[in-house]
């Protein structure tokens, strides 16, 4: 399991490398022998238009489940704090 805070920075980039995929211009066929050329571009942008958003909420979930595990982790291993002192016997 990654650090939370790698994982949100990894989300991050994530969207900033799959956004600009997503949003790059078209290639436009100047002769019709390029069609075929420009349609091999498409798909990929369609796929990183979805990925842009999914791939930064998946990480950004192992990011909160990481840091609910490290929270627990670090309260687990913290000293039990002392109970209340015993009082000592009354006489009489």
């Amino acid at each position: 399991m990654l650090p939370w805070w790698l994982e949100a920075g990894l989300a991050l980039a994530a969207y900033i490398v799959f956004h600009s995929i997503a949003t790059a211009d078209l290639a436009v066929a100047t002769a019709p022998s390029d069609v075929g050329l420009t349609d091999l571009g498409n798909p990929w942008q369609a796929f990183a238009g979805y990925l842009q958003y999914l791939l930064p909420l998946a990480l950004l979930a192992g990011a909160l489940a990481s840091a609910i595990a490290e929270d627990r982790r670090n309260a687990s291993e913290k000293p039990s704090e002392p109970g209340p002192a015993a009082e000592p016997d009354q006489l009489g």
